[in-house]
């Protein structure tokens, strides 16, 4: 994993990919939406593909977009078109740090829904092959963006800490 630039938008291009191929699918969805004869197609690609599909994107790469977005943001520039784009996805990409206190939240919430069918096709990559009886472990996946948030803001900011 490098960091060639200070920019977001060139240290993420591993992950444009992943994101056209998500799009890709949600126009597979709309456009199954107006074909009321495929609504199969389109209950299957919401329920399961969409909902997990981001949520292991997510999980994934939440390392590498902190540490993008930290790096990204201590060079901000407003100037050009590219640049203020940059500026953009980097202010967007700082939403990534609520991230563990709003899936706290949602499990939290939803806590009682954890068995239910429909409730896991969409959800259920936050606490698949996760022992749900134990109530900490559902916690699991926040204690593990939590750490990578610690790494991401330690390794940024710690940087020039020669002792560490």
């Amino acid at each position: 994993m490098g960091y060639d630039s200070s920019k977001a938008m060139p240290s993420l291009n591993s992950m444009l990919l992943q994101v056209i191929a998500f799009l890709v699918l949600l126009g597979l969805m709309f456009l199954t939406n107006l074909f009321k004869r495929n609504n199969i197609i389109y209950r299957f690609l919401k329920r399961t593909l969409i909902y997990s599909m981001l949520i292991r994107m997510i999980l994934e790469s939440y390392l590498k977009m902190c540490i993008c977005s930290l790096i990204s943001m201590q060079s901000l520039d407003w100037n050009k078109p590219i640049e203020f784009a940059n500026s953009i996805i980097t202010l967007l990409l700082l939403l990534l740090y609520i991230m563990p206190v709003a899936l706290f939240l949602f499990l939290f919430k939803n806590r009682r829904r954890l068995f239910d069918e429909e409730f896991y096709a969409k959800y259920g990559s936050f606490y698949s092959d996760i022992n749900t009886q134990k109530s900490v472990a559902v916690y699991y996946h926040v204690i593990f963006l939590f750490r990578r948030l610690m790494v991401a803001s330690s390794i940024i900011f710690l940087s020039n800490q020669p002792i560490l």
